[in-house]
């Protein structure tokens, strides 16, 4: 009695495509009932004496039989049920909350490619291993910060750790007691009584020992350390080159105290392990939590509403059906109809009974292929991003173009900046400027579009006056020593060029035109010209350098110099188009390339706050 009254159809819509069927039957019934046609010319006492008795009812075998497959087909897939399977209610919580030390120490070498590198990779490996569970990521050095909070996505904050470094973090230290008490609170304010706490440093000092177990305690946390580097240890290299040393001026070598760091875990009641190349380190400070620990909820009923669909066994029913479709030749007929050729446009793929648009674009990006996902992106944000890394940036100012917002409008300056359409660009960091003011990056990208224009106005200004100042021959000669000058240089540092028309130093802004020397090619007086600071300046060299040239009064001489100076003028701006459009691909690519700026800037926020007093812990991204 129990099974039939939780007897019940899954997907109970499919109990409609019997409808079909019951009007088919019904038909089938009126013909039944309809008197023969002899009726109407044979006496009816003869009428069942003429009859054969067999025949109605040969005829009436095919129309039953499709009406039973039809009917059995239809229940099985609306998937009867009438039995409960045991599925747990809750899962895994298992919160682990990750605390990375970023101090200047884990730069040093001794594991390569550095400490905390080698560090991020093992994050990696732990977060794919966890399918159940939240976790947390903090970092710490000076002071502690929060990455990301207690999760259940692991692959965002798998996401998140290319982008930390040590350069990240407003303070320099090694704060570990911080750290803790930031994760005991982010494990308060998650509801979470208990949680485990993996610390990965190369430090742990005696002075730290007690005032960790404390907070450790306090907190509830079980604490794991896995300490990253060798006890040798390896200099520490500085951003700007070189290595950290002394005061004394002796290269400073920090190695891991083994020892040191284990008694301080021992004293909090936590495991310790050395970061191995296999996963050993983590099976050691990571072990299967208990079940006990898993759900606690003894008084809950450990099933959920997932039903046992039983329709497969109609499928069984259907067998003999269909032998005896095989031997009569019908099922071959289906076959055949399979086998026919398919056309190759359909207005639905298969894949969009899956993935919508946007998914699909996704995939195509994970696919390194732009092209494809900007022409399936739905999304103008998604779009525009793919149209870029696809190099169609016209396309892509088009499309965030459409779209009013500070990021939309910054993206588009980008884009138009890319395409050489600097005026353009301009616009649009204004546009972004004006509504996010604050926005570093756009104040930034402005500058440098800026530069870059007034640049190209100078190269075309200089081009000009040096062709009307010089159509002698030695402008000529000039000329081609210019030409040949900036076709071998590259952009110049800070927008200025070596004073050597040599010579070209590599840098990062778009390059500015070299100074006019007016038939000075000779490298012995290179240094006494001065430097092109000003466009003022360089108007102001052609004009006063400039001298009356033999036979300039001539006529024939005038047209021929005139014809000559028109094809160099042609040649140049070829030439300039060129250049100008290799110095923007050029200044472009120098625009730095910082996962770790929103990171950095939300830790100095939260770093002034704290020493100011004022409330800025933050809760991560």
């Amino acid at each position: 009695m129990a099974a039939l009254a939780d007897f019940h159809f899954l997907r109970p819509a499919w109990l409609l495509a019997v409808l079909p069927c019951a009007l088919l039957a019904f038909w089938f019934l009126r013909q039944n009932a309809r008197p023969a046609l002899w009726s109407e010319l044979i006496d009816p006492a003869l009428l069942a004496a003429l009859l054969l008795p067999a025949t109605g009812a040969r005829r009436n075998v095919l129309p039953r039989l499709l009406l039973a497959g039809w009917t059995l087909a239809v229940l099985g897939l609306a998937g009867p049920a009438w039995e409960r399977l045991p599925e747990p209610v809750h899962r895994a919580s298992d919160p682990l909350i990750i605390a990375l030390d970023l101090g200047h120490t884990m730069r040093a070498g001794d594991l390569a490619p550095s400490r905390y590198e080698r560090a991020r990779f093992k994050l990696g490996d732990i977060l794919a291993r966890r399918h159940d569970g939240q976790t947390a990521l903090i970092v710490y050095a000076g002071d502690a910060h929060v990455v990301t909070p207690l999760s259940d996505d692991a692959r965002t904050l798998a996401a998140m750790l290319p982008a930390l470094s040590p350069e990240i973090m407003p303070a320099s230290g090694n704060d570990l007691p911080a750290a803790v008490a930031l994760a005991g609170s982010l494990a308060r304010g998650a509801g979470v009584e208990r949680a485990r706490l993996l610390v990965v440093t190369d430090r742990f000092p005696v002075a730290q020992h007690a005032e960790v177990a404390r907070r450790l305690d306090a907190s509830g946390l079980e604490l794991s350390l896995l300490a990253s580097g060798t006890a040798d240890g390896a200099p520490i290299p500085l951003p700007q080159g070189g290595f950290l040393r002394e005061r004394d001026g002796s290269i400073v070598v920090p190695g891991v105290d083994v020892d040191t760091m284990r008694e301080g875990v021992d004293a909090a009641g936590g495991r310790f392990a050395m970061l191995s190349l296999d996963d050993s380190d983590i099976a050691a400070l990571l072990p299967p939590p208990l079940a006990t620990d898993i759900d606690r909820d003894d008084g809950l009923t450990r099933t959920f509403d997932r039903w046992q669909d039983r329709g497969a066994w109609l499928a069984l029913a259907l067998l003999p059906l269909a032998a005896l479709a095989f031997r009569r030749g019908w099922l071959l007929g289906i076959a055949l109809l399979l086998l026919l050729p398919q056309p190759r446009a359909e207005a639905l793929e298969w894949q969009d009974l899956w993935l919508n648009k946007d998914q699909q674009g996704a995939r195509a990006m994970s696919e390194q292929d732009p092209a494809r996902a900007a022409q399936l992106f739905r999304s103008p944000a998604w779009r525009g991003a793919a149209q870029y890394q696809a190099g169609d940036y016209g396309g892509a100012a088009a499309t965030w173009a459409a779209q009013d917002e500070a990021d939309a409008h910054y993206n588009r300056g980008n884009a138009l900046a890319r395409a050489g359409r600097l005026e353009e660009a301009l616009a649009a960091y204004d546009e972004a400027l004006a509504r996010a003011p604050g926005m570093d990056d756009a104040i930034v990208n402005r500058k440098l579009v800026d530069d870059a224009m007034k640049q190209r106005q100078q190269q075309q200004v200089q081009g000009g006056q040096q062709q009307d100042g010089q159509p002698s021959q030695d402008g000529g000669e000039q000329q081609g020593q210019q030409d040949q000058q900036q076709e071998g240089q590259s952009p110049a540092d800070g927008g200025q060029q070596s004073q050597d028309g040599s010579q070209g130093d590599n840098g990062s802004k778009p390059p500015e035109a070299a100074p006019s020397r007016d038939g000075q090619g000779d490298e012995s007086n290179a240094d006494d010209e001065p430097k092109a600071d000003a466009p003022g300046k360089q108007a102001a060299q052609p004009d006063a350098q400039e001298q009356p040239q033999p036979g300039a009064g001539e006529g024939g001489a005038d047209a021929e110099g005139g014809a000559e100076a028109e094809a160099r003028a042609r040649a140049e701006a070829e030439a300039g188009n060129g250049e100008q459009d290799q110095a923007v691909e050029q200044w472009l690519r120098q625009v730095p390339d910082d996962p770790g700026a929103l990171l950095r800037r939300k830790f100095e926020y939260e770093y002034r706050a704290r020493r100011e007093g004022t409330p800025g812990r933050g809760t991560g991204l």
